[in-house]
């Protein structure tokens, strides 16, 4: 894809996101001025390559602009905007940024991504949509050598940088269970000439009611209330911490919100990381919990 093609796109999808409508005049304006901007002499556009230009952002992104009769113009329904559509753009966007500018080292600062060695995540991924079983050699960080495993993969995981297959494993009696497995500690991957269905899983739905990569359905599920104070609510109202998140009460000095989830090891340790900034009001054992692992940390200075 030529670069030109892609920033058309992206300021295509940034105008209807700012100004909600747009007539096509607007959204020519918005583009010249933009490739202005960028250094783009002699930059045309017509109503005919824009037409082109939204039905390759629907195909591309999944992201569909619709017209409006009563307003004369085009909008993005937000509500329908996926989220792999936000994320499909932000990582078009850097990856134009780095072609576009020769040393971009001064003014984007790129933390890295665990995909695991190289190639094993373009493998993972060709497996999952192909339906296809693999052998994997995986490493446990406790383990000396390797394990080997024939397994079905399911899905892809991206959680706090790093990033997890999700798998169907045959256990001692013969069930199928799901295991969670780091692109990190994949030594080799070997995809087989298997096929396997795996029509009643839907990665979604499974991780619901979890935060993060552990899905121990035997862990409780609570309605979990927190009290944040005011400065560290701003971040978890802008970002919240589950999609069940609900606000309870929002003032100056505190902000108390409800979730409902299963208590897990990443939840638990994503509420020691706020520190003093958090206090669990709900669950009795969530609260307990927080406090030993409090005092341990405490021990540890004397």
């Amino acid at each position: 894809m030529k670069a030109e093609y892609f920033m058309r796109y992206r300021f295509i999808i940034e105008k209807l996101q700012r100004s909600r409508f747009a007539d096509y005049n607007k959204i020519e304006d918005y583009l010249i001025n933009k490739f202005d901007l960028l250094g783009f002499e002699n930059f045309q556009y017509s109503l005919r390559t824009f037409q082109r230009d939204k039905r390759d952002i629907e195909n591309i992104f999944n992201i569909e602009i619709d017209y409006d009769r009563f307003e004369k113009a085009y909008f993005i329904n937000e509500n329908n905007l996926p989220d792999t559509a936000r994320k499909m753009l932000d990582a078009y966007t850097l990856t134009n940024a780095l072609q576009i500018y020769d040393d971009f080292s001064e003014f984007i600062s790129l933390e890295k991504d665990n995909f695991g060695k190289p190639g094993i995540f373009y493998e993972l991924n060709e497996a999952v949509k192909n339906r296809c079983k693999i052998k994997m050699y995986y490493q446990k960080y406790y383990k000396e050598n390797p394990e080997i495993k024939e397994l079905k993969p399911l899905a892809l995981k991206e959680f706090q940088r790093r990033w997890y297959l999700i798998t169907y494993k045959t256990d001692e009696t013969g069930d199928e269970v799901l295991r969670t497995y780091g692109l990190d500690r994949i030594e080799h991957l070997e995809i087989l000439r298997l096929k396997f269905k795996h029509d009643d899983f839907n990665l979604n739905e499974y991780f619901k009611n979890f935060y993060g990569i552990i899905s121990d359905i035997n862990t409780p599920f609570e309605e979990v209330i927190l009290s944040f104070d005011a400065f560290q609510g701003k971040y978890i109202k802008s970002l919240p911490l589950h999609h069940s998140q609900e606000i309870i009460e929002d003032t100056e000095n505190e902000l108390i919100i409800k979730l409902k989830l299963h208590i897990t090891f990443d939840f638990i340790q994503k509420l020691l990381s706020y520190g003093d900034r958090v206090k669990v009001l709900q669950p009795e054992s969530l609260k307990n919990e927080i406090k030993n692992e409090l005092k341990s940390a405490l021990e540890l200075y004397g």
